[in-house]
């Protein structure tokens, strides 16, 4: 193993032992992920109006905020696209995704947060990139070339504040700049 992929792996390896952990303690990490989730929302427009500083449990999430669709957000996220903070979560998002319109011929604009984004999204990039390096002692990062298909963003939605597009695109605009670097 050459000293770069040696250099990842050992960065990395914190989520190996991570992924392990998920199978085991599942339903403690959900329940732990959900009440942060819950307590970080708890004072946004969205939060007092389900009461979430009465949530303590699951039971109590699933009574307090029930199955809704699009349109029992959007009124949401279009005050989130006029530039409100702390609308759903905490900030101004300046990033949303559009749906591909499979439920309807109504694009939906689905708010993309930079945490969000960070912990979700690119998170799922590095484990894959992890559990791969640690199944595959032989690969060597860094050598040979790579190819990333992105989405775009809407130049006719987008503004100076605000951009809209692709999941893929807002992904693609997250990653460092190593990454991204084009020959």
């Amino acid at each position: 193993m050459d000293f770069i992929t040696r250099l990842v792996s050992l960065f990395l390896h914190h989520r190996v032992r991570a992924i392990k952990r998920y199978a085991s303690h599942s339903k403690a990490i959900q329940m732990k992920m959900l009440l942060r989730l819950v307590k970080a929302a708890r004072n946004t427009p969205w939060g007092k109006e389900h009461d979430y500083r009465s949530i303590h449990s699951y039971a109590d999430f699933a009574s307090h905020d029930p199955i809704g669709d699009y349109s029992s957000h959007k009124s949401y996220s279009l005050k989130m696209m006029e530039g409100a903070p702390d609308v759903l979560c905490k900030g101004v998002v300046t990033h949303y995704a559009t749906s591909s319109g499979t439920t309807s011929d109504v694009v939906k604009f689905i708010p993309v947060s930079k945490r969000g984004l960070r912990r979700n999204h690119l998170q799922g990039g590095r484990d894959v990139t992890a559990t791969y390096l640690h199944h595959n002692r032989h690969s060597r990062v860094a050598h040979g070339y790579s190819l990333i298909l992105s989405g775009s963003y809407d130049d006719h939605l987008s503004t100076d504040r605000m951009r809209i597009g692709d999941i893929s695109a807002n992904m693609t605009e997250a990653f460092p700049q190593f990454y991204r670097k084009t020959t």
